[in-house]
Parts: C-alpha cells; structure tokens; sequence
C-alpha cells in the first residue's frame, strides 16, 4: 500500500483503487478527468468491487478516526479533483 500511495502523490483515493485494481487501471481511468471532482470519479470506477472498496476505505477512515477520537476528513484537500496524469 506504500508503494501505491507514493505513486499517487499521497492522495489516498487514488492509492486505495490502485492497491486494489492496480496502478495501471487507475491511469487508464484517470486519463481525460479534467478536474473531475473524487465522487464523481469513485462513481465512475468500472469495476464494482474497486468502487465499493475505495468507498470502504474512505468511510471506515471517517469512522474509526471519530471512535479514536481523532476526527478524519473524508477527503484531504488535495484528494479533491482529479486530473489526467
């Protein structure tokens, strides 16, 4: 997971597909984003199970950050948009 987080700049959207798809699916979807929003692109993951594990990933994040009482955004500014890479 470390190796794909270093590859997407830190941006764990990203990380979370590419660990899960692979990193060259994740270029191939990113390819004509044009500062697409994250949610917009999470709902455009073609593979079902990739979609529903960056959701996961996401939520759980916002969840357990609560519980440990140490608040998590559901995305980093920098997560926000998209571009082709």
């Amino acid at each position: 997971m470390s190796q794909v987080h270093a590859q997407f700049n830190g941006n764990r959207v990203l990380a979370s597909a590419a660990y899960n798809a692979g990193p060259g699916r994740v270029r191939q979807w990113l390819r004509g984003a044009n500062h697409l929003a994250f949610d917009v692109w999470v709902e455009s993951i073609p593979f079902d199970e990739t979609r529903q594990y960056v959701q996961n990933v996401l939520s759980y994040a916002v969840i357990y950050g609560q519980k440990l009482n140490s608040p998590q955004p559901l995305v980093d500014w920098h997560e926000r948009f998209f571009d082709d890479l």
